[in-house]
């Protein structure tokens, strides 16, 4: 009982305490990890230079998960491989496309949320802009179907402009045609070279046959492709153990994960969970291991590196945290966090300076 009053008091402190606050660290004689913004005493060390909320696990399904208001700038991720497959297959048979080439852009757009709303105003889950949803005729870029539809249409008229050419049509989805026109391929920003990257990643990963991932949309445009639309054993039983997690029972969730991990020890959305769940209960030599695991299978999983970087700050190994925020840079796709995690970058080393 003490333990989960401690716990919640925990959770209080990392959702109250200003964006700015430094926080402190101190292991009892009985190996408990305290956190907090007012250290009471000197036994207490600054570790993390500014809070940074942790990455949330992921959901299976949309359906039954809301994101709140109040939640981290760094929304949860919420990947989902088979709820919208009977959409992506309608879109890529009526535009022409390879439906793993529509999955793997709603990957990176949006992580499978239909909800997400950019910075700039892209919404939904190919991440439509207000002037292109009109220009491909989507009347409401939240709603799945109309928005991969009207998105799969706008990577085709990309694919038409850029003859083809796989790499340049990602780019102008991304940074918009006049920019790749401007610049004769791919612009030089890191956002854009991120998305590049990462939307052919996810192509092969999903592709049934990844040698049908080539830069020529003649090769990767198969109408003949379609995605399983039937949920398979796997996508049942992630769905249950997020249904534990989702009714707070973080202990029923935890064994869930694992015995998944027991039949599929490569997949990478229970390995994240359960390193999330780890986290969440501050074992976090082991959500180390297991977050490491899962970037061994998805090196491009930010959240991954985003969530691990927090680990190393809390645990004070900076120079580990600064090498995973390298790595985050690298894979990120949105400049606002790229340039977050420099700024955290240039904290640690600063901090790592006076002492």
């Amino acid at each position: 009982m003490k333990r989960s009053i401690w716990l919640a008091g925990l959770m209080m402190l990392t959702l109250t305490v200003e964006a700015g606050a430094a926080i402190y660290s101190y292991r009892d004689e009985h190996g408990r990890l305290f956190l907090t913004d007012s250290p009471p005493n000197r036994n207490y060390k600054i570790v993390v230079t500014s809070r940074k909320e942790r990455e949330g696990p992921d959901s299976p399904t949309q359906a039954t998960f809301a994101v709140s208001a109040q939640a981290s700038a760094q929304k949860f991720m919420l990947p989902n491989d088979e709820t919208y497959s009977r959409y992506i297959n309608e879109a890529a048979k009526t535009h022409d496309l390879d439906p793993y080439l529509i999955k793997s852009v709603i990957k990176v757009e949006s992580d499978f949320d239909p909800t997400v709303r950019s910075s700039k105003g892209a919404q939904g889950l190919m991440q439509l802009i207000p002037s292109t949803a009109r220009l491909v005729g989507c009347s409401d870029a939240y709603d799945p179907r109309q928005n991969i539809l009207g998105g799969a249409n706008y990577l085709r008229m990309m694919l038409k402009r850029f003859d083809g050419k796989l790499d340049y049509a990602l780019a102008a989805y991304n940074a918009g045609p006049g920019n790749v026109e401007k610049y004769q391929g791919i612009p030089p920003f890191r956002e854009t070279q991120n998305y590049v990257r990462k939307v052919k990643h996810y192509y092969k990963q999903y592709a049934v046959n990844p040698a049908l991932a080539k830069t020529e949309v003649r090769k990767a445009g198969k109408k003949s492709r379609v995605i399983p639309v039937v949920h398979s054993d796997l996508s049942k039983r992630l769905a249950k153990a997020y249904e534990l997690f989702n009714n707070s029972d973080i202990e029923g969730a935890t064994e869930a994960y694992r015995q998944i991990l027991n039949i599929y020890p490569t997949n990478t959305q229970a390995l994240y969970n359960l390193a999330c769940l780890l986290d969440m209960e501050r074992c976090y030599e082991e959500a180390i291991d297991v977050y490491n695991a899962a970037l061994k299978q998805d090196p491009y999983l930010d959240k991954a590196l985003y969530n691990l970087a927090v680990i190393y700050e809390r645990l004070g190994m900076h120079k580990e945290a600064i090498d995973t925020w390298k790595h985050y840079v690298t894979v990120a796709k949105d400049e606002e966090k790229i340039v977050m995690a420099e700024r955290f970058m240039r904290e640690l080393r600063d901090y790592a300076a006076l002492n």
